[in-house]
């Protein structure tokens, strides 16, 4: 009995590690799973979670919705944010909010947009809430990572 299940876990993570082997999944499990974050953690119910995860990837302006997302990944709210934390080690929400930030920190690096502009095109529903956001994840206010592109600009010497 004991043989039995014991080969049958070995033949799932087996499954798992060719899962995850694929080019699409390799990039994600090395960079944000950890192996002391998943050790408690079920193969399948790793994948739902890298499932869910991945929608969150494909549009992060839209609004988060646990009960649909825990819907995707087949398991009740309160169990999908248990579980989402203890693998990612961050809520879905805050997942998203610091997703929204690090696109938002690349749109203003670019320097063709204004603060507002790209706190609505991120999907922050206003101008406080994504400055408040950004000066706690990045410590500096989002007008102030636009002043090396200003600065950059020779034309900008005349008009300061």
């Amino acid at each position: 009995m004991v043989y039995e299940r014991a080969k049958n876990l070995n033949l799932k993570i087996r499954r798992f590690k060719k899962i995850i082997a694929t080019p699409s999944n390799l990039n994600f499990f090395a960079m944000e799973v950890t192996y002391q974050s998943t050790k408690n953690i079920k193969p399948a119910l790793l994948l739902q979670l890298i499932k869910a995860k991945n929608i969150i990837d494909e549009d992060i302006s839209r609004k988060v919705d646990i009960a649909m997302l825990a819907n995707e990944a087949t398991l009740s709210r309160f169990h999908f944010f248990r579980c989402f934390k203890n693998a990612f080690g961050m809520s879905p929400y805050q997942y998203v909010i610091s997703k929204r930030l690090e696109k938002s920190m690349e749109l203003l690096k670019e320097g063709t947009c204004q603060v507002t502009d790209v706190a609505y095109e991120v999907g922050f529903s206003n101008i406080y809430s994504f400055s408040r956001s950004f000066k706690k994840h990045f410590k500096m206010c989002p007008s102030s990572s636009l002043q090396p592109v200003i600065d950059s600009n020779p034309v900008s010497k005349f008009f300061k």
